[in-house]
């Protein structure tokens, strides 16, 4: 799947088309990747439920890839006095926890 499809437009697709998204699960892409899959003679008795699972688990992926984990595992969310959450970066926590180590 990511060879077919980039990881930007999987980001936009799911198997339903809830949210706005395309639905993969009604593309012609979906007929057409199953029939390969089925041409490979070790793949050839997979059904459809496998296949879907396969390509939700893939599309469910696709924000984690090309650094999307990465940014938002960056982005960390914290929540000071007055119950507002405000967002703290990585750089912002690494000065923060410096600073602290200074005054001690």
């Amino acid at each position: 799947m990511t060879t077919l499809l980039t990881n930007q437009f999987m980001t936009s697709i799911n198997w339903t088309g809830q949210g706005d998204k395309v639905a993969f699960g009604k593309l012609r892409l979906l007929k057409v990747i199953a029939r390969a899959i089925r041409r490979n003679s070790i793949l050839g008795n997979v059904t459809d439920a496998d296949i879907q699972k396969e390509i939700v688990r893939c599309l469910h992926g696709a924000l984690d890839r090309d650094g999307g984990r990465l940014v938002r595992m960056r982005k960390r969310s914290a929540t000071v006095s007055g119950g507002v959450t405000a967002t703290i970066t990585r750089p912002a926590q690494e000065q923060l926890a410096a600073e602290s180590d200074l005054s001690e």
